[in-house]
């Protein structure tokens, strides 16, 4: 009966501990070249941050389809570039046309 208990418990905690998985490789030149640091979420909701300088580009390494990119030209200021969770695909290298370089990013997952 302890065991039955326990189980009940497990699944009914289980939808509490949905992980976000998105894995970006970043780079300071266009067309995934350059390769600058790995950033790998893993929290729901917004996760936000500044890179360490301007990157040009980004390549997805992993994704659960459940997460979008924003990217900011200046501290979360600036031109604002948003890339929808399902063009956010493995094995896409994606940034500006242009070659404009960013500085923030918001990646958020639901």
């Amino acid at each position: 009966m302890q065991l039955l208990t326990s189980a009940v418990a497990l699944f009914a905690i289980a939808p509490l501990m949905v992980q976000a998985a998105l894995g970006i490789d970043t780079f300071g030149e266009t067309s995934c070249i350059g390769f600058q640091e790995f950033i790998h979420i893993t929290q729901q909701g917004a996760n936000s941050g500044t890179f360490p300088g301007p990157r040009e580009s980004f390549l997805v390494t992993e994704s659960d389809g459940d997460c979008e990119a924003i990217l900011w030209s200046g501290d979360f200021t600036g031109d604002k570039l948003v890339f929808s969770k399902e063009s956010l695909t493995v094995g896409t290298c994606f940034g500006a046309a242009n070659g404009e370089a960013f500085n923030s990013f918001d990646f958020h997952c639901f």
